[in-house]
């Protein structure tokens, strides 16, 4: 806004008069006298008088600069009035090019300054607001900027996931992740000793009945009230409740209806996976922590590869049960379970390594079919092989009875044995993958026992801009609320049974 000249109603006679005093006070040094003429001249409309405003007004802010001695204050205050109108006047002068060379706006900033430094609120309310305007102006600068890069990104997004369905076939196809000079596979004997054997069965029989969705049960932290978490208590009983049953696709059972978190290969089985990186391993809130720590002590260390970066570790009950449509207790299958973004091409393993914890001792099939060969389990052991290699379990039947081991051996069926746990073959695998960085930063750091949802959203999540740390957000919140629920609930017991020892898992 334009500085105002004051004006008052008089007779032209006086007028005149005010005039030249005015003028004359002014060529005396008067800066009160100076900045009226200077406003008077700069809102005419003539370059000449505008310049002899600004000439006017420079001289007025060079007079009221000077302190005179003995200034009271009051009249300290009527001469910062005058610098700042004056300084304003200057700033209003560059900012709309009169009486000077053109618009400058960095002296005109710099005039505004000065009359804001003085207390002139034109000046102060002026530099707000264009502070104001300054701010909303870079703000709109950025926003644009980033839909156009978000724009271009979900673009490329879009397109990468049209061309995956549009070449779904090619997709279908995982990519060898493994190392063509690794073996096909080996044996490492007497791995883990029988103690270690059913401290790993107990555990990982708890940890299935939290994280397994069975039908009827409420949540996890009320299975946890009834689990006995003594591990005195928690080994498999020896003594099985058996009931017979039918499942709706008409197969025999004996107990309740098996899940598992894997693919349709491992039907009538049970298990909980997870899958991490190595940052996974040292984490408080994952195997670094009081409820899994027991995984990375027990199995972990003992198979982890130094050249692998990612991985999918999990529990896999397979019970007793074979007739005439069930030859494979898993059917076979490449693995490459892990969760990896839907525009890239799956890779399977590195390599795999299957750690039995438990066998039967009244065995008749059981075996892991591999590179051509039937390999038998043995309690303790673990087979290591290449991850692109197909594999399965041929079923099996397990008895209590030595009598009925030569039927069994002779090809007879037996029902699906749910309840027997001692029965069941369980083993604990680790699948390793090599992963090149930009499939690594698009894995998961740690998702223990992820829902379907979770499996089905999380590979699009991670395919977007922005979708790793997205995921790794929600990560990062889902474990907070299990392992604080599971380690209130344990707390909770430790109040209710001090004398009782208490392990988290």
């Amino acid at each position: 806004a334009a500085p105002q000249k004051e004006t008052r109603r008089m007779s032209p006679t006086l007028e005149v008069k005010r005039a030249a005093a005015v003028a004359a006070a002014a060529e005396a040094g008067e800066p009160r006298a100076m900045l009226e003429i200077g406003l008077a001249k700069l809102q005419e409309k003539d370059d000449k008088p505008n310049a002899e405003g600004v000439a006017w007004l420079t001289k007025c802010v060079e007079a009221a600069s000077k302190v005179p001695d003995g200034e009271t204050d009051e009249q300290r205050k009527a001469r910062l009035h005058t610098h700042g109108a004056a300084c304003y006047a200057l700033g209003y002068a560059y900012d709309s090019g009169r009486g000077v060379a053109g618009v400058d706006e960095r002296e005109a900033e710099r005039w505004l300054a000065k009359a804001a430094t003085s207390g002139n609120p034109q000046a102060t309310s002026v530099r707000v607001a264009r502070r104001r305007e300054w701010r909303r102006r870079r703000f709109l600068d950025a926003l644009i900027i980033l839909c156009l890069v978000i724009f271009v990104a979900v673009g490329k997004t879009l397109f990468e996931l049209c061309y995956v369905l549009y070449h779904k076939d090619i997709f279908k196809n995982e990519v060898s992740g493994a190392d063509p000079a690794t073996p096909n596979y080996r044996w490492m004997h007497d791995a883990i000793d029988a103690d270690t054997r059913a401290e790993l069965v107990a555990r990982a029989d708890r940890l299935i009945q939290l994280t397994t969705a069975q039908e009827g049960a409420d949540t996890a932290a009320a299975a946890t009230d009834r689990l006995n978490l003594d591990l005195d208590d928690a080994a498999p009983s020896s003594e099985a409740n058996v009931s017979s049953s039918t499942a709706d696709d008409g197969t025999p059972t004996r107990g309740k209806p098996a899940q598992n978190p894997l693919s349709d290969s491992f039907t009538h089985t049970r298990g909980v996976v997870a899958h991490f990186t190595r940052s996974a391993l040292d984490d408080p809130l994952a195997f670094g922590g009081p409820e899994l720590s027991w995984i990375r002590e027990l199995y972990l260390d003992k198979v982890l590869d130094d050249r692998c970066n990612a991985f999918v570790f999990n529990v896999l009950v397979v019970p007793p049960g074979r007739w005439e449509n069930r030859s494979y207790g898993v059917e076979h299958h490449v693995d490459q379970t892990l969760i990896q973004s839907t525009t890239q091409r799956e890779q399977s393993a590195f390599t795999v390594s299957v750690g039995y914890a438990q066998v039967p001792d009244l065995i008749d099939g059981g075996q892991l079919e591999l590179a051509g060969r039937r390999h038998s389990p043995v309690a303790g052991s673990v087979l290591v092989f290449r991850g692109d290699q197909s594999h399965g379990v041929s079923a099996f039947c397990a008895t209590r009875d030595p009598g009925a081991l030569p039927d069994l051996v002779r090809g007879a069926p037996c029902d699906l044995n749910l309840d027997d746990k001692d029965l069941q073959r369980v083993s604990f695998v680790l699948e390793q993958y090599d992963l090149p960085p930009h499939k690594f930063k698009r894995s998961p750091s740690f998702i223990l026992a992820p829902s379907t949802l979770e499996q089905d959203l999380i590979p699009i999540l991670s395919a977007f801009p922005l979708g790793p740390a997205v995921v790794e957000l929600w990560l990062a919140i889902r474990k907070r609320l299990f392992f604080g629920r599971m380690r209130r609930r344990v707390a909770a017991l430790q109040r209710a049974r001090p004398a009782d020892p208490v392990s988290p898992l």
